[in-house]
């Protein structure tokens, strides 16, 4: 029992720290430029990599809500220049602007690859990963939550059989002497 507790221990000790070297991802990145609940996934196509970034809204740095186009600029220059997956589309929706505040209606817009070399200029190839999606830190508790979870569980049961052993604590069964 033992063993295994420092198994599960350090194996989310080296989730952990993983997850912490990677540095910031393109989600952190849109959360710091103002863009609110920043969610990306990642489609491979058969002949293209889409970057989907969706963001409820953003706000610019004197915290006004920002128009639809100025919105996904803001989204797509964050993630021309944070570390991703390699892609060849964007696709960025935005669901509330200042160009309708009173509403959640998404405007979305595909941006290839080569529209964001003309605008932002060359994209540096050490931003291009090759191994998947990185995990955003905002995700670094849902991934931790099942080894604390089993450590919760797993931790009394083993304090208790020690304890047991070492004649700390009788068990008695009811009806037996």
């Amino acid at each position: 029992m033992r063993r295994f507790l420092v198994v599960v221990g350090v194996a989310g000790l080296i989730l952990l720290v993983i997850s912490c070297l990677r540095g910031p991802s393109v989600q952190d990145a849109m959360s710091a430029a103002g863009c609110r609940d920043p969610l990306l996934t990642f489609e491979k196509l058969p002949n293209r990599n889409v970057l989907s970034l969706s963001s409820d809204e953003c706000h610019g740095p004197d915290g006004a809500l920002l128009g639809a186009s100025h919105a996904i600029d803001v989204i797509t220059a964050t993630a021309w220049s944070s570390p991703a997956t390699r892609f060849d589309t964007i696709y960025v929706t935005v669901y509330r602007t200042a160009d309708r505040p009173e509403v959640s209606r998404p405007v979305s817009r595909e941006i290839p690859r080569s529209d964001l070399t003309a605008r932002y200029g060359p994209r540096d190839t050490s931003l291009d990963q090759t191994d998947g999606p990185q995990v955003s830190i905002s995700q670094l508790g849902w991934i931790a939550l099942p080894f604390f979870v089993l450590g919760t569980i797993l931790l009394p049961i083993y304090a208790g059989v020690q304890a047991s052993r070492a004649g700390l604590v009788l068990i008695r069964i009811p009806g037996r002497q």
